[in-house]
Protein backbone atom coordinates (compact mmCIF):
# COMPACT_ATOMS: atom_id res chain seq x y z
CA UNK A 1 0.00 0.00 0.00
CA UNK A 2 2.88 2.36 0.74
CA UNK A 3 4.02 2.08 -2.89
CA UNK A 4 0.54 2.53 -4.37
CA UNK A 5 -0.15 6.26 -4.51
CA UNK A 6 -2.71 8.10 -6.59
CA UNK A 7 -4.88 11.21 -6.01
CA UNK A 8 -7.99 9.01 -6.13
CA UNK A 9 -6.77 6.33 -3.71
CA UNK A 10 -7.09 6.76 0.05
CA UNK A 11 -3.63 7.56 1.38
CA UNK A 12 -1.79 5.31 3.81
CA UNK A 13 -0.19 7.48 6.50
CA UNK A 14 1.40 4.88 8.78
CA UNK A 15 1.30 1.28 9.97
CA UNK A 16 1.67 0.39 13.63
CA UNK A 17 3.36 -2.94 14.36
CA UNK A 18 3.35 -4.48 17.84
CA UNK A 19 4.43 -7.80 19.37
CA UNK A 20 1.19 -9.49 18.24
CA UNK A 21 1.92 -8.58 14.64
CA UNK A 22 5.46 -9.90 14.96
CA UNK A 23 4.12 -13.19 16.39
CA UNK A 24 1.66 -13.43 13.51
CA UNK A 25 -1.42 -13.38 15.78
CA UNK A 26 -2.56 -9.81 14.97
CA UNK A 27 -2.71 -7.54 11.95
CA UNK A 28 -0.95 -4.18 11.75
CA UNK A 29 -2.97 -1.10 12.64
CA UNK A 30 -3.19 1.02 9.51
CA UNK A 31 -3.58 4.79 9.78
CA UNK A 32 -5.36 6.21 6.72
CA UNK A 33 -6.41 9.71 5.76
CA UNK A 34 -9.87 10.70 7.02
CA UNK A 35 -12.58 11.59 4.53
CA UNK A 36 -16.14 12.84 5.11
CA UNK A 37 -18.41 10.02 3.96
CA UNK A 38 -18.87 7.22 1.43
CA UNK A 39 -21.16 6.92 -1.59
CA UNK A 40 -23.75 4.68 0.09
CA UNK A 41 -23.96 6.78 3.25
CA UNK A 42 -24.08 9.93 1.13
CA UNK A 43 -27.22 8.93 -0.75
CA UNK A 44 -28.92 7.24 2.21
CA UNK A 45 -28.40 10.24 4.49
CA UNK A 46 -28.89 12.73 1.62
CA UNK A 47 -25.51 14.34 2.31
CA UNK A 48 -24.64 14.74 -1.38
CA UNK A 49 -26.95 15.97 -4.12
CA UNK A 50 -26.15 13.33 -6.73
CA UNK A 51 -26.97 15.25 -9.88
CA UNK A 52 -25.49 14.02 -13.16
CA UNK A 53 -22.47 16.34 -13.08
CA UNK A 54 -21.52 15.23 -9.58
CA UNK A 55 -22.02 11.57 -10.47
CA UNK A 56 -19.87 11.85 -13.60
CA UNK A 57 -17.06 13.41 -11.58
CA UNK A 58 -17.17 10.55 -9.05
CA UNK A 59 -17.37 7.91 -11.79
CA UNK A 60 -14.31 9.35 -13.54
CA UNK A 61 -12.26 9.60 -10.35
CA UNK A 62 -12.95 5.98 -9.37
CA UNK A 63 -12.18 4.91 -12.94
CA UNK A 64 -8.83 6.76 -12.80
CA UNK A 65 -7.98 4.97 -9.53
CA UNK A 66 -8.79 1.55 -10.98
CA UNK A 67 -6.96 2.34 -14.21
CA UNK A 68 -3.87 3.20 -12.15
CA UNK A 69 -4.07 -0.11 -10.26
CA UNK A 70 -4.71 -2.17 -13.39
CA UNK A 71 -1.89 -0.51 -15.34
CA UNK A 72 0.61 -0.92 -12.51
CA UNK A 73 3.90 -2.62 -13.38
CA UNK A 74 2.37 -5.72 -11.81
CA UNK A 75 -1.39 -5.25 -12.26
CA UNK A 76 -3.30 -5.00 -8.98
CA UNK A 77 -6.91 -6.15 -8.65
CA UNK A 78 -8.79 -4.26 -5.95
CA UNK A 79 -11.39 -7.06 -5.59
CA UNK A 80 -13.80 -5.11 -3.37
CA UNK A 81 -15.07 -2.17 -5.43
CA UNK A 82 -18.40 -1.09 -3.90
CA UNK A 83 -20.31 2.01 -2.80
CA UNK A 84 -19.11 1.86 0.85
CA UNK A 85 -15.50 1.67 -0.39
CA UNK A 86 -15.71 4.86 -2.44
CA UNK A 87 -15.04 7.65 0.06
CA UNK A 88 -15.93 11.28 -0.55
CA UNK A 89 -14.13 14.42 0.57
CA UNK A 90 -15.85 17.79 0.40
CA UNK A 91 -13.59 20.27 -1.41
CA UNK A 92 -16.08 23.16 -1.59
CA UNK A 93 -19.80 23.33 -0.85
CA UNK A 94 -21.39 20.96 -3.38
CA UNK A 95 -18.01 19.79 -4.75
CA UNK A 96 -16.77 16.34 -3.75
CA UNK A 97 -13.62 14.37 -4.49
CA UNK A 98 -13.84 10.56 -4.68
CA UNK A 99 -11.17 8.19 -3.39
CA UNK A 100 -11.15 4.41 -3.54
CA UNK A 101 -10.46 2.73 -0.21
CA UNK A 102 -10.18 -0.66 1.49
CA UNK A 103 -7.34 -2.64 -0.01
CA UNK A 104 -8.01 -5.57 2.34
CA UNK A 105 -8.86 -7.81 -0.61
CA UNK A 106 -6.41 -6.34 -3.11
CA UNK A 107 -3.83 -8.63 -4.63
CA UNK A 108 -1.52 -8.91 -7.58
CA UNK A 109 -3.41 -10.17 -10.60
CA UNK A 110 -1.09 -13.13 -11.08
CA UNK A 111 -2.01 -14.59 -7.66
CA UNK A 112 -5.77 -13.88 -7.51
CA UNK A 113 -7.73 -17.12 -7.31
CA UNK A 114 -9.80 -16.63 -4.13
CA UNK A 115 -13.52 -17.38 -4.37
CA UNK A 116 -16.07 -14.53 -4.16
CA UNK A 117 -13.88 -11.66 -2.98
CA UNK A 118 -15.54 -8.52 -1.64
CA UNK A 119 -19.27 -7.80 -1.46
CA UNK A 120 -21.31 -10.65 -2.93
CA UNK A 121 -23.76 -8.37 -4.78
CA UNK A 122 -20.79 -6.84 -6.63
CA UNK A 123 -18.84 -10.06 -7.23
CA UNK A 124 -18.19 -11.14 -10.82
CA UNK A 125 -19.44 -14.61 -11.85
CA UNK A 126 -15.93 -16.01 -12.27
CA UNK A 127 -15.12 -15.35 -8.60
CA UNK A 128 -17.63 -17.93 -7.35
CA UNK A 129 -16.63 -21.57 -6.81
CA UNK A 130 -17.34 -23.85 -9.82
CA UNK A 131 -20.38 -26.14 -9.54
CA UNK A 132 -17.99 -29.09 -9.55
CA UNK A 133 -15.78 -28.40 -6.56
CA UNK A 134 -13.05 -30.56 -8.06
CA UNK A 135 -12.63 -28.05 -10.87
CA UNK A 136 -10.02 -25.33 -10.30
CA UNK A 137 -11.11 -21.73 -9.88
CA UNK A 138 -10.61 -19.74 -13.09
CA UNK A 139 -7.77 -17.25 -13.04
CA UNK A 140 -9.07 -13.85 -12.01
CA UNK A 141 -8.18 -10.72 -13.94
CA UNK A 142 -8.70 -6.99 -13.63
CA UNK A 143 -12.09 -7.55 -15.31
CA UNK A 144 -13.57 -8.54 -11.94
CA UNK A 145 -13.08 -4.91 -10.85
CA UNK A 146 -14.73 -3.73 -14.07
CA UNK A 147 -17.79 -5.87 -13.26
CA UNK A 148 -18.01 -4.42 -9.73
CA UNK A 149 -17.48 -0.90 -11.09
CA UNK A 150 -20.51 -1.33 -13.35
CA UNK A 151 -22.77 -2.08 -10.40
CA UNK A 152 -21.18 0.74 -8.40
CA UNK A 153 -22.38 3.13 -11.11
CA UNK A 154 -25.81 1.53 -11.05
CA UNK A 155 -26.14 1.88 -7.27
CA UNK A 156 -24.99 5.52 -7.25
CA UNK A 157 -27.48 6.48 -9.95
CA UNK A 158 -30.43 4.47 -8.62
CA UNK A 159 -29.63 5.17 -4.93
CA UNK A 160 -30.39 1.53 -4.27
CA UNK A 161 -28.18 -1.51 -3.72
CA UNK A 162 -28.24 -3.73 -6.84
CA UNK A 163 -29.09 -7.15 -5.40
CA UNK A 164 -29.49 -10.13 -7.78
CA UNK A 165 -33.28 -9.79 -7.45
CA UNK A 166 -33.55 -6.13 -8.46
CA UNK A 167 -30.56 -5.63 -10.80
CA UNK A 168 -32.60 -5.89 -13.99
CA UNK A 169 -35.22 -3.39 -12.80
CA UNK A 170 -32.51 -0.94 -11.71
CA UNK A 171 -30.70 -1.16 -15.05
CA UNK A 172 -33.94 -0.62 -16.97
CA UNK A 173 -34.67 2.52 -14.92
CA UNK A 174 -31.18 3.83 -15.64
CA UNK A 175 -31.56 3.10 -19.36
CA UNK A 176 -34.74 5.16 -19.49
CA UNK A 177 -33.15 8.28 -17.97
CA UNK A 178 -29.39 8.11 -18.78
CA UNK A 179 -28.85 5.81 -21.74
CA UNK A 180 -25.21 6.76 -22.37
CA UNK A 181 -24.14 5.67 -18.90
CA UNK A 182 -26.42 2.63 -19.09
CA UNK A 183 -24.43 1.52 -22.16
CA UNK A 184 -21.19 1.76 -20.15
CA UNK A 185 -22.70 -0.18 -17.24
CA UNK A 186 -24.05 -2.90 -19.54
CA UNK A 187 -20.60 -3.31 -21.13
CA UNK A 188 -18.99 -3.58 -17.67
CA UNK A 189 -21.31 -6.27 -16.29
CA UNK A 190 -21.12 -8.75 -19.15
CA UNK A 191 -21.01 -12.29 -17.76
CA UNK A 192 -17.93 -13.19 -19.82
CA UNK A 193 -14.80 -11.29 -18.71
CA UNK A 194 -13.43 -10.94 -22.24
CA UNK A 195 -16.61 -9.13 -23.29
CA UNK A 196 -16.25 -6.44 -20.64
CA UNK A 197 -14.62 -3.07 -21.19
CA UNK A 198 -11.18 -2.33 -19.78
CA UNK A 199 -10.86 0.66 -17.46
CA UNK A 200 -9.01 2.45 -20.26
CA UNK A 201 -12.08 2.04 -22.46
CA UNK A 202 -14.39 3.07 -19.60
CA UNK A 203 -12.44 6.32 -19.18
CA UNK A 204 -12.51 6.99 -22.91
CA UNK A 205 -16.30 6.66 -22.93
CA UNK A 206 -16.81 8.70 -19.74
CA UNK A 207 -14.60 11.50 -21.03
CA UNK A 208 -16.66 11.76 -24.21
CA UNK A 209 -19.89 12.30 -22.29
CA UNK A 210 -21.13 15.91 -22.34
CA UNK A 211 -21.45 17.89 -19.12
CA UNK A 212 -25.03 17.82 -17.91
Amino acid sequence: MAHVQHPNLVRLIAAVVDAGVERGTDSPLLVLELLDTDVRSAYKRKIVDFQKDALLSIFREVAYALHYLHEHQEPIIHRDVSAPNVLLQQIHPGVWKAKLSDFGSANLAKSCKTAAPGAIVYAAPETFPPSNLDDPLPKQTTKIDVYSYGYLLAEAIAKEMPSPENRRAILLRIKSKWEQVYDIIAACVESQPDNRLSMTQVLEKLNKLPSQ
